[in-house]
C-alpha cells in the first residue's frame, strides 16, 4: 500500500498560476461590465443559442452556463429590437 506524502515545501508553478489569474480576475472584474452597469439589479436582453433571452444584469443568474434563463423565446426575429423591448417589457410585468 502506497501512502501520499503530502509536501509542505516550495509552491509549485500551477499554484502560482492559479494565484495570478485570481488576483487578475478580482482586480479586472469591475472594468468588465457592460456600459451603464449599476450595482442595481437590472434586467437585460440579449441573444443566446438562436433565441432571445431575459437575464439579471448582476448576481449568478447572469451567467449561462451556470443557470438557464428566466425567459426566454425564438419567436423574435433577430433584428426587430422594438419586439425585443415588448415581449420583455410583457414577461417581467406579469
Amino acid at each position: 500500500m502506497d501512502v501520499v506524502f503530502i509536501s509542505s515545501g516550495p509552491t509549485t508553478w500551477s499554484t502560482r498560476w492559479f494565484r495570478l489569474r485570481f488576483a487578475l480576475r478580482r482586480r479586472f472584474r469591475r472594468a468588465s461590465h457592460e456600459p451603464g452597469y449599476t450595482k442595481q439589479l437590472q434586467w437585460t436582453s440579449r441573444r443566446e443559442y438562436g433565441g432571445w433571452v431575459i437575464r439579471p444584469s448582476i448576481g449568478w443568474r447572469r451567467i449561462r452556463w451556470i443557470t438557464p434563463p428566466l425567459h426566454y423565446t425564438r419567436g423574435i426575429p433577430a433584428d426587430d429590437n422594438y419586439a425585443v423591448g415588448t415581449w420583455m417589457l410583457e414577461k417581467l410585468e406579469k
